[in-house]
């Protein structure tokens, strides 16, 4: 058995992937989901979006051949929101891994994408309807992929 992953190191943003080569049929456990290996001997497993931050060891077992194989896939956390709202703005800064693209949502619509400075910072201003509670959130977004989001709160 054989496992891969898209984890491309300790500033991971996306949700890990899995895949890799077993026996036709087999049912394997792969992080305590069942995944069953194609007639072509290969599986696949889209993203572990029930991973948290950090660095994991994932176990893929094939019970019934008695196999197991261990690999570390690590993901970034999340980047850092504040947002100030002012008026009919809602003036956002972004702080997270310099050079990546963050997807950004203000009160339930995308809204666009903002990419990081090499100083990892990024700063917008969104229109919104003055008063009121208003929520944005980001998440690290590739043109593949997605990691988790963090949701920022105001009331009003």
């Amino acid at each position: 058995m054989t496992v891969t992953t898209n984890d491309s190191g300790p500033d991971n943003v996306c949700y890990p992937a899995l895949g890799g080569a077993g026996r036709p049929g087999a049912t394997l456990d792969v992080y305590g989901l069942p995944t069953t290996v194609g007639a072509d001997g290969n599986w696949q497993l889209a993203a572990l979006t029930t991973m948290t931050p950090g660095s994991r060891l994932v176990v893929v077992t094939d019970s019934a051949a008695g196999e197991q194989v261990t690999v570390t896939v690590k993901l970034a956390a999340p980047p850092v929101l504040s947002f100030t709202p002012v008026g009919g703005s809602l003036n956002l800064i972004v702080q997270g891994l310099p050079g990546q693209t963050v997807a950004v949502v203000v009160d339930g619509q995308a809204v666009g994408s903002l990419e990081l400075d090499a100083g990892g910072q990024a700063r917008a201003s969104f229109p919104v309807t003055p008063g009121g509670a208003h929520s944005a959130s980001a998440r690290y977004e590739t043109p593949t992929c997605h990691g988790p989001s963090v949701t920022a709160r105001t009331g009003g």
